[in-house]
């Protein structure tokens, strides 16, 4: 779906100039994290994940300096998948956490 949108600037005198509007596209584009829950109790991290198909996809946890803590490979339905990672080995702080399909790469920040 498209949304359109425009800017209007407002000077102290009360004069007002319109931007050009622009068009963007909120339309699903194959692969997204939705959310991401940290169960300290069961030291994992649960991913939800939005996808167009069914497919392997490759995930990686990399602390703040880019090491990678974890990576691993799983299978996600397509829809909305949960997927769970061992968070064991990772001490307080955050990481980013990075999924690939093979076309399509998308980032998240998790705070542990």
């Amino acid at each position: 779906s498209y949304v359109y949108y425009r800017l209007c600037e407002v000077d102290y005198d009360g004069q007002k100039s319109f931007s050009e509007v622009v068009r963007v596209n909120f339309e699903f584009m194959g692969l997204e994290i939705s959310g991401s829950v940290v169960d300290y109790e069961n030291q994992i991290i649960k991913v939800v994940i939005n996808n167009d198909a069914v497919q392997d996809i490759k995930y990686h946890i990399t602390d703040m300096l880019g090491k990678v803590v974890s990576c691993g490979i799983t299978k996600i339905n397509k829809g909305i998948t949960t997927i769970d990672i061992d968070s064991r080995h990772l001490s307080q702080g955050l990481y980013f956490l990075t999924l690939e399909n093979g076309v399509k790469a998308v980032s998240a920040k998790i705070f542990y």
